[in-house]
C-alpha cells in the first residue's frame, strides 16, 4: 500500500464507489447539457470532473484499480450496478423536459450528499474526511443551483 495511514477494505470500497459516483454525476450532466444546452449542466459537469480527480488521487494513493479507467471512462458505463441503474433512470427521466432534467440533477446531488455523509461517518481517516467534507459542500451548492432553476420554472420543490 502506498498510503502510510491504515485504510480499511470498507474505506477502499467507498473510495471506489465515490470515484464512480462522481463520474455518474458528470455523465448525467453531460447528457442533460447536450439535450437542454443549459449552463447549470455545463458548469456543474465541469465541477464533477474536478471531483472525479479528487477521488482519483485517493484511488492512486491507495493503489486501487480505478473503475473509471477499467471502463475507459466511457460515458454512461459503470462497474457499480446501482450507479448504472441510477444513471439509466435519471437520464431517461431528464430527457423528457427541462423540469425533469433539473429534478434529475437535484436527485444526483441528493444521492451524492447522502453517500458522502455515510462515507464521512464510516472513516476516521482525517484526510479522507477532509475530501468527503469538501465534496459534501460542493454537492450542497450544486443542489441549491438545481433548486434555483426549478424555482425559476415556477415549480414546487419536493426533494428527498
Amino acid at each position: 500500500m502506498l498510503y502510510a495511514q491504515v485504510v480499511t477494505d470498507k474505506e477502499k470500497a467507498t473510495v471506489l464507489r465515490m470515484r464512480e459516483e462522481e463520474k455518474m454525476a458528470r455523465d448525467v450532466y453531460m447528457v442533460m447539457n447536450d439535450k437542454w444546452d443549459h449552463q447549470v449542466f455545463s458548469h456543474i459537469s465541469e465541477s464533477e470532473i474536478y471531483h472525479m480527480s479528487q477521488m482519483k488521487l485517493w484511488v492512486d494513493k491507495l493503489d486501487l484499480e480505478d473503475p473509471v479507467i477499467r471502463n475507459n471512462d466511457k460515458q454512461g458505463v459503470f462497474t457499480d450496478q446501482s450507479l448504472q441503474k441510477l444513471y439509466n433512470e435519471l437520464t431517461a427521466s431528464g430527457l423528457q423536459n427541462k423540469e425533469a432534467a433539473f429534478r434529475a440533477g437535484a436527485k444526483v446531488e441528493e444521492v451524492d450528499i447522502l453517500d458522502l455523509k455515510a462515507a464521512l461517518a464510516g472513516t476516521s481517516n482525517a484526510d479522507l474526511q477532509s475530501t468527503y467534507k469538501y465534496l459534501i459542500h460542493a454537492s450542497e451548492n450544486h443542489l441549491r443551483a438545481f433548486v434555483r432553476n426549478l424555482k425559476a420554472l415556477g415549480k414546487i420543490i419536493n426533494l428527498l
